[in-house]
């Protein structure tokens, strides 16, 4: 079973996203922003990152350069609903592999990307 950490500042959304992907058989662990995400990362190995871009304290990309930083190469997936050219580009420079799904999603866009 693949383990996901979903990084989501807005409750509903990690609370949906959560039950959702576990139904599909994932092991799912939520964190409400960058820095739980990151102390969650630290001491848990987790397969597959699914992070929203903007969010209080930290953004996604806060927590995909904590990734690097620490030498961890999971699968990462990036979510948001305005993601500027620039901040994409970012992602794209840290990890050529990160998905981006944009917002408002289908739960069939991240399972496509989980796929990728």
């Amino acid at each position: 079973m693949k383990k996901i950490l979903h990084v989501e500042d807005q409750e509903p959304i990690r609370r949906v996203l959560a039950v959702a992907l576990t139904a599909l058989g994932y092991d799912v662990t939520s964190a409400e922003n960058g820095r739980a995400a990151l102390q969650l990362l630290a001491t848990e190995d987790y397969d597959i990152i699914i992070t929203d871009h903007h969010m209080p304290e930290m953004t996604g990309l806060d927590v995909v350069r904590g990734l690097n930083a620490n030498r961890l190469h999971p699968q990462i997936v990036v979510t948001s609903g305005c993601l500027d050219l620039g901040a994409e580009k970012e992602y794209l420079r840290l990890d050529h592999t990160i998905s981006i799904v944009r917002k408002p999603y289908h739960l069939s866009d991240i399972t496509l990307a989980l796929s990728a």
